[in-house]
Formats: C-alpha cells, structure tokens, sequence
C-alpha cells in the first residue's frame, strides 16, 4: 500500500492534471471500499441433513480496495483501456445457532494483491461524462490461514459433549480451511469530472472457490464457494506527457 501512494506522489510531481486533456496516456490512484459475502460456506460446515433444528446465516462484510492504475484513451475516441496494480479484499461470515443454543461465528478475510484491466467505453465524447468497464482482476492471496472462529461451546452447560476448545478449533479450522488465488469478472459504471475525479462502482464476482478445505475430521467437506465485491471508488487521473 505504501508502494502504491509514493508512486502516484512520484507521477502527481511529474505530469500534468487531467483537465489539460491533451494526452493519450493517464495514470490514476483509486481508493474506496464496499461490501463481500461469499457462498456456500454453510454447507461445507454441515454438508448433510443428519440433524435438524439449527440454523446458518451469512453475513456481508466491510472490504477496503486500492489501485494504481494506467489508462489508454485516445483523444476523441469512446473507448479506452485501463491496467494496474490491486489490493482488495474477499470475505466470508456464517454464524451458527441451534436448539440447544449451541452458537458460533466463522469469519475469513482474505488480503490480495495483483493485477486488473478494464476496456472502458465513454458514450459521450465530451468531458464530465459516464463511462462502462468491463475486465476483471487476479490477486495473490496474502493471507490464506486469516480465519477467525467464536463459540460458546466451552460453557459448562456443553460439558457433556467434550467439544474442543475455541481456540482448538480455530486452530484446526486455519490449517484445513485454506484461503485461495482468485480471479474474477468485473464491472460498472463511472463518471469523470473535469478536474480529473473519477467515480466508480463496479461488481467483482470470484471465478474459483474462495475456500479450499482440506482433508479432516471435523466433517468439513469440499464444496463450490465463490465470493462477490461490490466497491465504490474515487480515484485522481492526471494526464501523462
């Protein structure tokens, strides 16, 4: 992330603002945040109906997003293309409660950091004006075990079961429940101002499973998983000479 500012502070000093708009070749920082949930994360923790009576709800999650970027668009043309370099988040929550108020929370928030591209079409020519994207990102997945877990299974009145600590099992979920690469399709919408803010809402949805689980005792299975991002961005586009 640090990286990532000195660098648009290096080309802020170097070119030109936006507005002069006499350049085929910009470059932009971009920074915002959205929302993340992710699918079928219930049923690789209860993968069979062998037990009634309970109950697994999602839950969506705040996820931060930056990106240096490099936009092509010839002048007078309604078309551009859009390459850079991403931080973004996936996240995954599911909480767990039955009729015997058992409960617990699983959450997993995955930091990537990798690549995007976007073509970009401008229906208007003019300045101040929409634009659509449609591209996508991969990212490396820098934190694979960042997975959480809270229950109260160490109450006195679960005693009986011998369930594991919390802290076994989150222990034991981190080393089986496994945070992967992604890759995913992406777009949305924009509007460019003048001075050179750009607006941006675009939807990522994840290609692959987000969560690989490996072999267990705790019956967790293998399950088709795959996470979306909906971010709202402000970026600063300055023209490059």
């Amino acid at each position: 992330m640090k990286a990532i500012i000195f660098v648009a502070i290096l080309l802020c000093c170097a070119c030109q603002p936006l507005s002069a708009q006499d350049a085929n070749f910009h470059a932009g920082l971009r920074l915002g945040g959205g929302i993340s949930s992710n699918s079928n994360v219930d049923r690789i923790l209860v993968s069979e109906d062998y037990y009634s009576n309970y109950s697994l709800r999602k839950r969506v999650l705040f996820v931060p997003c930056a990106e240096l970027f490099f936009l092509y668009k010839p002048q007078g043309n309604l078309w551009g293309v859009e390459a850079g370099i991403v931080y973004y988040n996936r996240t995954a929550r599911v909480r767990y409660d039955d009729r015997d108020e058992l409960n617990y929370t699983l959450s997993a928030r995955y930091h990537h950091l990798g690549l995007a591209a976007y073509f970009n079409l401008y229906p208007f020519k003019e300045r101040n004006t929409w634009h659509v994207s449609l591209g996508g990102r991969l990212g490396a997945n820098l934190s694979p075990e960042n997975l959480s877990y809270e229950g109260n299974q160490e109450d006195a009145k679960f005693k009986k079961w011998k369930y594991p600590s919390v802290e076994e099992t989150e222990r034991v979920m981190r080393s089986k429940l496994k945070g992967r690469p992604d890759a995913a399709l992406g777009g949305g919408v924009g509007y460019d101002f003048h001075s050179g803010i750009c607006i941006d809402l675009r939807f990522h949805y994840s290609l692959g499973s987000t969560i690989k689980t490996e072999t267990n005792t705790f019956n967790w299975v293998e399950c088709a998983n795959h996470n979306w991002q909906a971010e709202l961005t402000v970026a600063y586009v300055i023209d490059i000479k």
